[in-house]
C-alpha cells in the first residue's frame, strides 16, 4: 500500500478511534471506513436513481400502498 499524507485533523480522528480500543489495528480501522464509504455510495446511487425516476414523470408507488405494505410487514400478531 502506498504511503499517504493526512491532515492533522484526520490524524487526530485516527488516534482517537484507535484509543477507543474498538480497532485492533490501523488496517482494521481503514477497512471499516472503506466499507462505510461503499455503503454510502450505494445509498447515493439509490437516491440518484429515485430522483431520476421522479424527474422522468413516474409518480412511483402511492403512499397508501406503501403504508399498507409497511403495516403488514411490521404487524405484530398475538396468539389468543
Amino acid at each position: 500500500m502506498p504511503s499517504v499524507s493526512i491532515s492533522t485533523g484526520v490524524e487526530q480522528m485516527i488516534v482517537a478511534r484507535m484509543a477507543s480500543g474498538r480497532y485492533a489495528s490501523h488496517d482494521e480501522l481503514l477497512h471499516e471506513a472503506l466499507l462505510i464509504l461503499a455503503d454510502e455510495d450505494q445509498h447515493v446511487a439509490a437516491l440518484q436513481e429515485a430522483i431520476a425516476e421522479a424527474d422522468s414523470g413516474n409518480p412511483g408507488t402511492p403512499l397508501e400502498v406503501v403504508f399498507e405494505r409497511l403495516k403488514r410487514k411490521y404487524e405484530v400478531t398475538t396468539a389468543t
